[in-house]
């Protein structure tokens, strides 16, 4: 059954939903790594939650130089049945008419230096490739690019 502009905000039902993962990770004195993977399922209502995810975060700190700076790469995979969400949990896009589950994957690289006690510097990039999903429902998509820079005063 296929519904077309369909807001799942607005369903109610029951619902249960399990997560099992599992992560393997290490913050050693240089080498940093985290690996995560889990699989969700449960029910709304009547339909199934079928979801699984994943992560690498892989680093190095250069922990003999001043402020041991430290860089990362990082790489997520996600995948859902119910569209894509905010950060607070509602709806920010609906599954529209896409059988598709896979919605992009990021890939993600950091910088960080502690400048001194109170200062700190981080910087970032991101490239997130869309999946089959985003390639479904928007018209004209384009991967993304992010960069991000910080510099934090801790007092």
């Amino acid at each position: 059954m296929k519904f077309k502009n369909l807001l799942l905000v607005s369903l109610f039902a029951a619902e249960s939903r399990h997560t099992l993962g599992t992560r393997l990770w290490a913050n050693g004195n240089e080498l940093l790594y985290n690996f995560q993977i889990g699989y969700q399922l449960g029910k709304f209502g009547a339909a199934d939650i079928r979801a699984c995810g994943g992560s690498m975060d892989v680093g190095y700190r250069f922990a003999n130089l001043n402020g041991a700076p430290t860089i990362k790469l990082r790489s997520d995979f996600i995948s859902g049945d119910d569209g894509i969400y905010r950060p607070d949990g509602s709806l920010s896009l609906g599954s529209s008419d896409s059988d598709s589950r896979y919605i992009g994957t990021a890939y993600v690289s950091t910088v960080s230096w502690q400048i001194s006690k109170f200062l700190g510097y981080n910087a970032g990039l991101q490239y997130f490739k869309t999946g089959d999903f985003i390639n479904d429902v928007i018209p004209q998509h384009m991967d993304g690019f992010f960069i991000s820079s910080l510099l934090a005063f801790k007092f």
